[in-house]
């Protein structure tokens, strides 16, 4: 197996758990953890994202330097608006301080 494909296998892996957790996500989504599921999610997304970066030639260093930034963009304006959404209905969820005592309280509860 070539350097190439196993970063592809690595990268496909990473893809894979990303879409795990994001389901979790959506499984225990009234549950304070259901968020950090969801920012692992995103990190393994992103991690992908590196590693298919790293495995194509310098040529297309650009298009995934753009295609890293508008991704991370788009995830950073679409948290922002789910915090204004929830921040009358679910205040725990719009503040990351309160979200980490409620889950801290809740595992030792």
């Amino acid at each position: 197996m070539s350097i190439g494909s196993r970063k592809f296998v690595g990268a496909s892996v990473l893809v894979l758990l990303s879409i795990g957790l994001a389901a979790a996500f959506l499984v225990l989504w009234p549950e304070p953890v259901s968020i950090m599921l969801a920012g692992m999610s995103l990190l393994c997304g992103f991690g992908a994202l590196l590693v298919f970066c790293r495995a194509v030639g310098r040529e297309y260093a650009l298009q995934a330097r753009k295609a890293i930034f508008l991704g991370s963009g788009c995830f950073g304006i679409a948290f922002v608006g789910l915090a204004w959404k929830y921040r009358e209905t679910a205040p725990v969820f719009a503040s990351p301080h309160s979200l980490l005592r409620d889950c801290y309280a809740w595992e030792h509860s």
